[in-house]
């Protein structure tokens, strides 16, 4: 017959809503965003609770004697009781933003993060830590995408994840164009393109499924 002595894991994958919330035996809340997977064993047993992520969620730990250990492909975050958010999709920088408590990062070395503070872990190997605005990495989960001087091609990358839909850049140029605002999830794709629009720099093509949408520079051939 088969043994069982190891501790039986869950996986909880979010593939289309755009939030998920599941709770761990210790009660501790995790918000699951959009292409998002966290493993974890059912009844937390060693001297940790083990979690590992492929995605963007964002951690409400219940506080208690053993620490949290988040795993990820570019290195572990280990926390006892705080609320935070960890960015970590394949092929992509990793980033842990705190919003309250303690956290530290170990990969290529080991990183305190204080509340208000990001670490990006970039796939190159670099840490860069910087003081942030947490809503702008923590507001998908209230439903509203907050960007402060991102580039075009980083909100485009998260609203391909939102919307799901594909959208190509027909020119460099417009890839690195600087964007501030934000959006409501229920505000369609359209109503970020409109604004784009107006503000001179980019035009834009939807596709007649509008499953792709094409970005141009306003300034090409002029």
């Amino acid at each position: 017959g088969q043994k069982e002595e190891l501790p039986d894991f869950i996986t909880q994958e979010n593939q289309d809503v755009p939030t998920l919330v599941t709770t761990l035996e210790d009660g501790s809340v995790v918000f699951l965003a959009k292409e998002t997977s966290i493993r974890y064993p059912e009844h937390f047993v060693s001297d940790k609770r083990e979690v590992s992520l492929q995605g963007d969620a964002f951690f409400d730990v219940s506080s208690g004697s053993k620490p949290v250990i988040v795993e990820t492909a570019l290195g572990e975050i280990r926390v006892h009781g705080t609320s935070f958010d960890v960015k970590a999709y394949p092929d992509e920088d990793m980033a842990t933003t705190l919003v309250s408590g303690k956290v530290t990062y170990s990969g290529s070395r080991q990183v305190e993060i204080k509340p208000g503070e990001q670490l990006v872990a970039r796939v190159s190997g670099e840490l860069e830590k910087n003081i942030v605005n947490t809503k702008e990495y923590t507001g998908w989960k209230d439903g509203l995408y907050v960007f402060n001087r991102k580039s075009l091609e980083q909100i485009a990358k998260d609203l391909e994840r939102w919307y799901d839909i594909s959208i190509v850049f027909e020119s460099d140029q417009s890839r690195e164009l600087l964007f501030t605002g934000h959006l409501k999830r229920y505000d369609t794709i359209n109503v970020f393109l409109e604004l784009l629009r107006e503000t001179g720099e980019v035009n834009y093509k939807n596709t007649l499924d509008r499953k792709s949408t094409r970005l141009n520079s306003s300034h090409l051939g002029t």
